[in-house]
Order: C-alpha cells, then sequence, then structure tokens
C-alpha cells in the first residue's frame, strides 16, 4: 500500500511538471507543414478536468495527463486509444445520506477527500482534413467506449482515511484541433466530455487538454 501511494504521489507530480514540458517544446522555433494523413500517431496530453452537474458534489477540479496512439482505418477515420489519469481533491463535504446519486462509497458522516479517475478509451476519430485544405492545422472530432479505474477517498471524524475503489464503463465525445510542424510533431488542443456509469447516476466529467504528438515514421497509408 505505501509503495502503492509513492508511486500515485510521483504519477501526480509528473502530471504536475508535463505541461511545463509541452509549453516549453512548443516554443522551440520551427517552421509548420501540413498535416499528413494517414499516418500513425501518438501522443501525451495535460488535462484539467472537472466533474459535472450533481457528480460535482464534493470533488473539485483537478489536473492529469493522458496517452493516446491513432491508426487510420481510412483517408479520414483514425482508431483512437487513450489512458491516463486525474486526480480530483475533495471538498471535505460530509456524507449524509448512503442513497445520494451518484453514490460514489462514502459512508454517512465521512468527508470527501480526494478522488483518481483513470480512462482506459477506445474510439473513432474523424479528421476535417477538407476544412484545413492542406494546411497546417486539421481539426477533428472523436466519440467512443471507455472503462474507467475510480478510487475515491473519504475520512471519517478522526481523520483516518479509507479508499473506496471500483470500475465502471461510459463513453465520451472529444474535438480539437492538431497544429503540425515540419519535425513531424504536433501540438493539440482538445476538449471532452466521458460520460461514466456511476451507481445511481451517470456522472459527466468535462475536461480540456494541451498535447504534444509525432507523427509514426514509415506506417503511412
Amino acid at each position: 500500500m505505501k509503495a502503492l501511494m509513492i508511486v500515485s504521489k510521483a504519477t501526480l507530480a509528473a502530471s504536475k511538471a508535463l505541461p511545463v514540458l509541452l509549453i516549453f517544446l512548443a516554443s522551440v522555433p520551427g517552421p509548420v507543414r501540413a498535416g499528413a494523413p494517414g499516418s500513425p500517431t501518438v501522443a501525451a496530453q495535460w488535462v484539467v478536468a472537472d466533474l459535472m452537474e450533481d457528480a460535482s458534489q464534493g470533488w473539485k477540479p483537478g489536473l492529469g495527463f493522458n496517452l493516446s496512439g491513432s491508426l487510420p482505418v481510412c483517408r479520414t477515420l483514425d482508431l483512437r486509444a487513450d489512458w491516463g489519469a486525474r486526480w480530483l481533491d475533495g471538498d471535505q463535504r460530509r456524507v449524509a445520506d448512503l442513497d445520494h446519486e451518484p453514490r460514489w462509497g462514502g459512508r454517512v458522516g465521512e468527508t470527501t477527500e480526494a478522488l483518481r479517475v483513470m480512462p482506459a478509451t477506445l474510439g473513432l476519430v474523424h479528421r476535417f482534413e477538407g476544412w484545413s485544405q492542406g494546411r497546417f492545422w486539421v481539426p477533428y472530432a472523436a466519440a467512443g467506449l471507455g472503462r474507467y479505474d475510480l478510487r475515491a477517498t473519504f475520512a471519517d471524524a478522526e481523520g483516518d482515511e479509507r479508499d473506496h475503489g471500483f470500475f465502471r464503463f461510459g463513453w465520451h465525445l472529444r474535438g480539437g484541433v492538431r497544429l503540425h510542424r515540419t519535425s513531424g510533431m504536433h501540438i493539440s488542443l482538445e476538449t471532452a466530455i466521458h460520460f461514466i456509469d456511476t451507481p445511481g447516476k451517470v456522472s459527466p466529467m468535462w475536461e480540456a487538454s494541451l498535447g504534444l504528438g509525432a507523427l509514426v515514421p514509415g506506417r503511412s497509408r
């Protein structure tokens, strides 16, 4: 358990350092080029996430990271896989009703301390290359399914913390734009909504991200 906490804290620290690295790499001087259709890509993203509607009660916005890879299936469609983690702080809201929806696993009298969400998703991405007409920017939209590893942390009146972990399924929508560079790398600006099937009620989670990606050489279609 102690080793798991150390790994979790190290990963969180890395996610906080990621935007600095992305901004540095994105600011390196260099010309841009048109996107290369039909090429596999890999990317890392820095993410800001926030639960919406009733699901947000008890949790504050948080930070995280995302790793993704895409493989073209036709000229304008990609198959994309994502994995990452988001860490949201609790607002120390006291659990007053076990039947409050959505149910995160808190017991009556406990307070919300932290929430970790780890999405693993698979979806189809449509690249709107007709809009960019060969220029360096390429907008895209995506939809798909996901499996979400959730761990909510609660504290009792004595301050002792307890974790409640569970897996749920859901689906997501994405939209964004890639800005391609001559080095074969690209910068991505993206927003997404995840609809997580938490017990009692679906929990929507909104996020915005800044990413840095690269084309995988020698595999274009």
